[in-house]
């Protein structure tokens, strides 16, 4: 019987946002996020943090029933390298760009989205790395967990 090395997991620092009430503004709730996001990646402490969480529904009121106002296309298509200028989601670009010049791997809390082929809404998470780059997004319609894996200086496992 082969044995398998264990993995070896190197230690990291986190950051979760809580943002408090989110209202139905949604430039406000996505300055407001921003800013959150900057001032944890530039905390105090001896720790910068390597990656930020922001809640689910960061961007909007939560509640199913009010995704369908403020769910946009994120047309990400499995393999391809996505293209942040091109986005339509205001909350993608600013999640990109946040990464990008706070220099942290960041998890995107939640976002509603429209699959225009379908029209179906989904509560999706969105991951970007330090650089802004755009990893693959989870997608939840609440019919039950969805599991994505992706890699960073450690192996995350996230769903929604």
């Amino acid at each position: 019987m082969t044995s398998v090395a264990p993995p070896v997991f190197k230690p990291f620092t986190l950051t979760l946002i809580q943002l408090g009430s989110i209202a139905s503004d949604k430039a406000a709730n996505l300055h407001h996020a921003r800013k959150m996001i900057m001032k944890a990646a530039k905390s105090n402490s001896d720790k910068r943090p390597q990656v930020v969480v922001l809640p689910e529904s960061f961007n909007s009121p939560y509640g199913f029933v009010h995704f369908p106002a403020y769910a946009k296309n994120i047309s990400y298509t499995a393999g391809k390298e996505y293209d942040i200028q091109a986005s339509v989601s205001e909350s993608v670009k600013m999640l990109s760009f946040a990464a990008k010049e706070a220099g942290i791997w960041l998890i995107g809390g939640s976002i509603p989205e429209r699959d225009v082929e379908t029209n179906n809404i989904y509560n999706t998470c969105t991951v970007y790395s330090l650089t802004g780059v755009k990893f693959p997004k989870t997608l939840s319609n609440h019919s039950g967990p969805m599991i994505t894996r992706f890699s960073f200086p450690c192996a995350v496992q996230h769903g929604i």
